[in-house]
């Protein structure tokens, strides 16, 4: 008997062998992405599992920003979500119950987390409990036209305020040209920095907080008041200010470090960069993205040991040389600063300063919510329709609406 069950066994060695192929697990994993481009690019970090482990293939499927977020309700509605899926920090509040905990994976593995940006593990997180490996991160910057910068006789440093950058867009809005593009998705970040904030210590929303209105109002006098910023948009502003600011028509964008290649290959002045201004000991909000495990995974073995590989060394600083991310690994940040980052005015002086002085995005259980909301009725404030206090007093009843 044993000598047949070793001839068996030889045989199957020897089929092994021969065809070149192996039992696999197939875990699926799915990520936004923004074109063809995009989709080979995150494929070629898919298959960094494969090379690693043989008997793990991972089968990639994308979506655009906008619909994966669409997506991604369906499929938790439905209970059928990929066993890999990757999170923004900013609604980590929102479906880290569909994922599962990797504290205990960390544990047992001793897997070294403290590589990570502090911030951006502490985004993933949610009431102790990390819920997705970070990829990447980013404050937000200020992106500038340094030439206009340079006809106006303005030399920035990092450590500017909320008032040195009003007086800048001031400075820069001539002939026909405004100083700054202002959009809704800029917001939160603007509230940020002036030191208010729109989240309050329970985790509920404070969007009527008199520091909050007054955030509100600086960015709608840059438009209404003091005119140098265009009118905002009420849909499609983001892409609309990104298209002035590229044409020289605005001399400053709010953006992430995540834009960088996209400006440098579109623009046709010298690109500068820029922390967010700060005043009464407001901070850059850092946020990012990371993946985790469906909590419903037949898998989770086998997407620990992929998650490891998608946001380990090799493939971080693929994404980074790519200009992709700016990545939440400490080591591989050089990458970004000396491929994608070269010859940008001073990128690697404000994202250091930013970080250093950054927190993580504050969102609480309804970001995702709050955020539509923001899009939606910002622009009533923006166009003079209604008073910022007013616009904010209708988006607070309705987050509290929404639960």
């Amino acid at each position: 008997m044993k000598r047949l069950a070793g001839i068996a066994a030889g045989l199957l060695l020897g089929s092994v062998l021969a065809t070149g192929t192996m039992a696999q697990t197939v875990i699926t994993w799915q990520m936004w992405a923004g074109g063809a481009e995009d989709v080979a690019g995150w494929q070629e970090i898919a298959d960094l599992v494969n090379k690693q482990y043989p008997d793990i293939k991972v089968e990639l499927q994308t979506a655009p920003w906008g619909d994966y977020w669409t997506k991604l309700a369906v499929q938790a509605a439905s209970n059928q979500m990929t066993d890999i899926f990757s999170l923004q920090s900013l609604r980590t509040p929102n479906f880290h119950q569909l994922m599962e905990p990797l504290n205990a994976y960390i544990e047992r593995d001793g897997f070294a987390i403290e590589q990570f940006v502090p911030s951006i593990v502490e985004g993933m997180s949610w009431e102790g409990q990390l819920y997705g490996l970070p990829f990447d991160l980013g404050p937000p910057l200020v992106f500038y036209n340094k030439d206009r910068f340079d006809a106006a006789g303005l030399t920035p440093t990092v450590e500017w305020t909320t008032d040195d950058f009003k007086a800048a867009a001031k400075a820069l809005t001539a002939d026909g040209k405004f100083g700054v593009g202002v959009t809704p998705s800029m917001f939160a970040a603007w509230v940020s920095a002036t030191g208010a904030n729109y989240v309050a210590e329970d985790g509920s929303y404070q969007l009527t907080d008199p520091g909050v209105v007054k955030a509100l109002e600086d960015l709608v006098n840059m438009v209404s008041v003091d005119k140098v910023a265009p009118p905002v948009a009420s849909a499609s502003a983001d892409e609309v200010n990104a298209g002035r600011f590229d044409s020289g028509e605005t001399a400053m964008q709010f953006d992430g470090p995540w834009a960088i290649i996209n400006k440098k290959n579109t623009v046709k002045f010298t690109l500068g960069i820029l922390p967010v201004p700060a005043s009464n000991g407001g901070l850059s909000p850092n946020s990012g993205a990371g993946f985790g495990i469906w909590s419903g995974s037949q898998h989770k073995e086998e997407a620990w040991k992929a998650i490891q590989v998608i946001t380990g060394p090799e493939a971080l600083a693929i994404l980074a040389k790519s200009g992709r991310a700016l990545v939440s690994r400490s080591a591989e940040q050089a990458y970004w600063y000396d491929f994608a980052a070269k010859d940008v005015i001073g990128a690697r002086e404000s994202l250091e300063y930013a970080m250093g002085k950054s927190k993580p995005f504050p969102t609480g259980a309804n970001w995702n919510v709050l955020e539509g909301l923001f899009n939606q009725y910002l622009p009533l404030a923006f166009s003079g329709a209604e008073t910022p206090a007013e616009t904010l007093a209708t988006i607070q009843d309705l987050v509290e609406q929404a639960g």
